[in-house]
């Protein structure tokens, strides 16, 4: 038996799909809960980093930490956007290749 949910039916006088048994999802209330959390998330984060810089104890960057993660960007953003045929994994790429950029002209600050 075929659940309810997928059966569609064409109607003969209309070019549109008929749903008979309409599921509604509470997409609205999803969205807003999404955007609340986003925000809150940014306002924890933003006020982590503002009591961060006011203390003074502001860390080096790890450079070579910016370069491992583009060297894994860089081939993982290529290899996604050949296999799924999604151009948007290029942008994996191209933060793969800044952030190599970054690590190599900080190279004599990497860490051990």
């Amino acid at each position: 038996m075929v659940p309810q949910a997928i059966l569609f039916f064409r109607n003969p006088c209309r070019t549109q799909i008929i749903n008979p048994n309409p599921v509604t999802y509470p997409m609205v209330e999803i969205l807003h809960l999404s955007v609340i959390g986003l925000t809150l998330v940014g306002l924890v984060t933003g006020i982590l980093l503002l009591r961060k810089w006011k203390s003074g104890n502001r860390d080096e960057a790890n450079y070579k930490a910016f370069f491992i993660i583009g060297i894994t960007f860089l081939p993982v953003g290529v290899a996604l956007s050949a296999s799924t045929h999604n151009p948007g994994f290029f942008g994996m790429s191209g933060l793969g290749a800044a952030y190599l950029a970054i690590a190599l002209a900080n190279r004599d600050k990497w860490k051990p």
